[in-house]
C-alpha cells in the first residue's frame, strides 16, 4: 500500500527501514499465528487421540512466555529506531 501511495504521489518518499521492517513483522506475525493454532490444534487432538490426559508443566509455559516477551522487546526496540530516525530527518 505504501508503495503504491509512493508511486502515485510524486512528493512522498517511503523508509526503506520501515517498509522492511513492517513486512518482516506482519509476515511473521502469519506464520506465527499458523503455527500457534496448529500447535494448540495438537493440544486439543492428543488427549483425544491417545485417550489419557495431556499433562503440561512450568518449563512449556515460562518458554513460550519468554519468546512472546523476546519478540516483544524486539519489536518495541526496532520501533523506537524508526521514530527516532524519523524525528532527526535522516534518510
Amino acid at each position: 500500500m505504501l508503495v503504491a501511495i509512493e508511486q502515485l504521489n510524486g512528493g512522498f518518499t517511503n523508509d526503506a527501514l520501515l517498509i522492511k521492517n513492517l513486512t518482516f513483522y506482519f509476515g511473521h506475525m502469519l506464520v506465527n499465528i499458523t503455527m500457534y493454532f496448529g500447535v494448540a490444534m495438537v493440544y486439543e487432538i492428543m488427549p483425544v487421540y491417545t485417550g489419557r490426559p495431556w499433562k503440561t508443566n512450568k518449563l512449556v509455559a515460562a518458554s513460550w512466555n519468554l519468546g512472546a516477551a523476546a519478540r516483544d522487546v524486539c519489536l518495541s526496540r526496532i520501533i523506537s529506531i524508526w521514530t527516532s530516525r524519523s524525528r532527526s530527518g535522516c534518510r
